[in-house]
């Protein structure tokens, strides 16, 4: 059912919209919470990286230290005793020194596999925080497939897959209700009774000659209809499993046959050109199985596989990339609503129920930047090309944060003022920040920081 803009034009829109955008906002807000927390842990591990850093220095300079007044004992004349004592304290300092340099070490890398463990955990979450806008929603600009196969228990199993101009591809695990079609194994005899084709076949013993024979499909048990693109295939068995033999048909855009195959007992796969009836009937079959699997489509019950970037979701290292492009693509449609609302603070829309009814679904402006409250104004800012603000104050110069101590986004703008002090004198030997600093501060950590600095 198509929907009005709030002034009462038509619009191309086919969903509740307000409804889609409300989900979007809720789904953005978690997601970039979540970086958020990445970005603290990861944080606190190169602190105490940093930390264990000079630990390490401090005990290497003891260790020096202890030495360099050692020797200056050992050059002098020594009683026995004495120098005997030198030698135990100079392996007993080295043997102290290594140990609590093995300690230091050890307590990092548990603390570090500790980080390591709940990054994968708040990344992990990512996966279910999509699963719950895609079980409601689709994406916009997006293509999707159903496929059906039957599984080894000889009931069906159906999938949803799809992919977006934002870069994520989905498979979506799908029931199947007992009074679908595939709620039953099918064998084509229920669907279509004493169905057959014509097939070349070889003849005569001595003169070898090609003729048709009637090749019988109503006995034919479906167990694949997949999807992908324009291009989709059936697959006819002679039994429901463990059987080669059979025939696989592949169908390009609009339903065209493309190609047939029989399959015989030896494996051989003989490709042939149906007569033009056989054509149509093998083209009707793939137009009914084909829309009684798309029926399927709304039946989703949890996401089985999400990626963004051709990466696991939950392995991706910046998914705030992903609020981004979903922003994006909604933005234009959005303001668009907005312009045609009458209403400068709601957007609305419009369908018409029939018998001169007609509903109105709308949205204040204010209830969604409500959802955007728990961001920092950094993060609310990725949502500024949506519109819901009609005027924002001019913003001030934002400080310039210490490339070895990024600043966590829950801080911006809470910055007290610069001292007037003047500076201290730059320090003789400064020091370099371990490769573990240095790693966070590259465009592909997990900062969200970093991530909105490379959208902006």
């Amino acid at each position: 059912m198509k929907y009005l803009y709030g002034d009462g034009t038509a619009s191309p829109l086919d969903i509740n919209y307000v409804e889609f955008l409300r989900d979007v906002l809720d789904f953005s807000v978690t997601m970039l919470m979540a970086a958020d927390v990445v970005t603290k842990y990861r944080r606190k591990a190169d602190e105490r990286d940093h930390q264990a850093a000079g630990e390490l220095r401090q005990l290497r300079t003891l260790d020096k230290r202890v030495n360099e007044a050692l020797d200056d004992m050992t050059g002098l004349e020594q009683a026995p005793m004495t120098e005997n004592s030198i030698s135990v304290i100079r392996a007993a300092g080295l043997r102290e020194v290594r140990r609590t340099e093995h300690e230091v070490q050890e307590t990092l890398t548990i603390e570090r596999e500790e980080v390591n463990r709940a990054i994968a955990t708040e990344r992990a979450r990512n996966h279910k925080r999509l699963e719950t806008l895609l079980l409601r929603h689709d994406l916009p600009n997006s293509d999707q497939w159903v496929n059906v196969k039957l599984g080894a228990d000889n009931q069906y199993e159906a999938t949803l897959e799809g992919r977006s101009t934002t870069e994520v591809t989905w498979v979506i695990e799908l029931d199947i209700p007992t009074d679908h079609l595939f709620g039953d194994l099918v064998r084509l005899d229920r669907i279509r009774p004493q169905l057959s084709i014509q097939v070349p076949e070889e003849a005569g013993w001595v003169r070898k000659r090609v003729k048709l024979s009637a090749y019988k499909l109503s006995n034919k048990y479906v167990v694949a209809i997949t999807q992908r693109s324009a291009n989709g295939r059936i697959k006819l068995r002679t039994a429901p499993q463990d059987s080669d033999v059979g025939l696989d048909i592949t169908f390009g855009a609009q339903g065209q046959l493309i190609s047939l195959a029989r399959l015989t007992k030896d494996g051989a796969a003989l490709p042939f050109e149906p007569e033009r009836e056989d054509r149509n009937l093998l083209e009707g079959l793939w137009q009914e199985l084909s829309r009684a699997a798309q029926q399927l489509a709304g039946q989703r019950r949890a996401l089985g596989e999400a990626r963004l970037d051709d990466t696991p979701l939950e392995e991706h290292t910046n998914p705030v990339s992903l609020v981004k492009r979903l922003v994006a693509e909604i933005a234009p449609v959005v303001r668009e609503i907005s312009s045609r609302s009458l209403s400068p603070g709601e957007l609305v829309l419009k369908r018409v129920l029939g018998d001169d009814r007609r509903e109105e679904v709308f949205v204040s402006k204010g209830d969604l930047l409500e959802k955007l409250a728990p961001l920092s104004a950094r993060m609310r800012r990725l949502f500024d090309p949506l519109g819901l603000v009609e005027s924002s104050p001019p913003r001030s110069q934002p400080a310039i944060a210490d490339p070895e101590d990024p600043e966590d986004l829950a801080d911006t703008a809470r910055r007290p003022p610069p001292s007037t002090k003047a500076p201290p004198p730059p320090r003789r030997r400064p020091k370099k920040p371990p490769a573990s600093v240095r790693e966070a501060d590259r465009p592909d950590g997990d900062s969200v920081e970093v991530a909105l600095d490379e959208l902006e």
